[in-house]
């Protein structure tokens, strides 16, 4: 079964920052492939010169392929657009290799070890990570913005980003019925803008908290509340916000430093004394095999839309 064209398509109306990557073959079978942040770059890598190995090779030589994207990518530098190109590719390979003999992912990699896995809301949407106020017109189709800055959206459907703020208790009420057992949000990125995350006043916090605390007096403790920080604040800042969520009891702290230091991050862990979750910002196993030698994470965060593909997972 060989590759025959590579194609990839921006939602810029749903959502500006995906990247959606299409691998067809000769078979007639399309594997499909996503990646977030940055889409045109990485779309322009991936035609650039990524597809010239592609194009006519087998499409289940999914190790070789990687192998060679992935050693082309590091004499420059693998983070970044080049390795959410590689993820996404990888995971349409892999898509292509179920098709191919007619199974799903899981059962190729070995087979499940569980009957279910608890999942948990993220209070993203349409919006997330998009410039306050931008214009799909006006900037030619691009909508480029960060996770944890930018417009938080307005009420309607799928806006959790809004309703995490504004809405909170509802959006719990909603979740609850629904039977999903815990969110995550980032009700204090927004005072860290202020002066790079060096400092977080208690006047802060305790806004931060508003709607933490209405979660918990609206459905108690049925929802557990992880807290996404986007790598935002330093160690002492992290500290303070730590003393004040223990009242919230939150099931983890994601990414609230960056892990360009582990030391600093397993530092952190030991005296916060919550549960420290890290890190989609890693890249490949090696940073993942220092964060676990460090202890310096509870929960090990990896997203193989950009971390490398499940290959590298």
């Amino acid at each position: 079964m060989r590759i025959t064209s590579i194609e990839t398509a921006i939602p810029a109306g749903i959502m500006p920052n995906l990247l959606l990557v299409r691998v067809h073959t000769d078979a007639g079978l399309i594997g499909c492939g996503e990646t977030y942040y940055t889409p045109h770059a990485v779309a322009a890598l991936i035609h650039d010169w990524m597809a010239e190995r592609l194009l006519g090779a087998d499409a289940l030589a999914i190790e070789a392929h990687w192998r060679f994207l992935y050693e082309r990518c590091t004499p420059f530098g693998h983070p970044g657009a080049e390795m959410r190109a590689l993820s996404a590719l990888d995971l349409a390979l892999w898509d292509l290799l179920g098709q191919a003999t007619g199974q799903p992912v899981y059962r190729l990699l070995g087979g499940p070890v569980r009957e279910s896995i608890p999942v948990y809301n993220t209070c993203g949407g349409p919006t997330y990570g998009a410039v306050d106020g931008a214009d799909e017109a006006e900037n030619g189709g691009r909508h480029p913005g960060w996770p944890g800055y930018g417009d938080v959206g307005k009420p309607g459907p799928l806006q959790d980003n809004w309703a995490s703020l504004h809405a909170a208790g509802d959006l719990a009420e909603e979740l609850v019925a629904e039977g999903i057992p815990a969110l995550k949000l980032w009700p204090f990125d927004r005072f860290a803008h202020r002066n790079g995350g060096h400092y977080l006043s208690w006047a802060d916090i305790g806004e931060g908290l508003k709607p933490l605390r209405e979660i918990r007096e609206r459905v108690g403790m049925k929802l557990e509340i992880a807290i996404e920080g986007h790598a935002f604040f330093t160690l002492p800042a992290a500290l303070r916000l730590a003393e004040a969520l223990r009242e919230i009891r939150p099931l983890w702290l994601e990414d609230v430093l960056r892990v360009d230091h582990i030391g600093t991050l397993a530092d952190f862990r030991e005296k916060s004394g919550l549960p420290v979750a890290a890190s989609e910002m890693l890249l490949g196993r090696k940073e993942y095999l220092a964060l676990l030698e460090a202890r310096a994470a509870d929960y090990v965060m990896v997203d193989p839309t950009w971390n490398g593909g499940i290959s590298e997972t």
